[in-house]
């Protein structure tokens, strides 16, 4: 994910929650609270950005390496991404 998509997905999410707490036009009232259109801003935010987020990822061009000591001995994998 770049710097780009990270801002990108961070303002989406931002004005999600903002419009939900915006749109709440009733009179307060005592009892419990009911989060109403709060919650599903809240909730619509979150899916969105994990879906963008999911679609960028799986995008990108990564590919598992494996990696090698001065030995030649096995000692881990490790992500590497083109493009960057």
């Amino acid at each position: 994910m770049n710097k780009f998509t990270k801002i990108g997905a961070a303002a989406l999410t931002a004005l999600t929650i903002a419009a939900g707490a915006l749109s709440v036009s009733t009179e307060a009232q005592a009892g419990p609270k009911k989060w109403g259109p709060v919650g599903l801003g809240i909730g619509l935010g979150l899916v969105t950005t994990a879906i963008i987020a999911d679609a960028v990822y799986a995008n990108s061009q990564c590919q598992m390496v494996d990696q090698y000591n001065r030995y030649g001995q096995y000692v881990g994998t490790r992500r590497i991404c083109g493009g960057y």
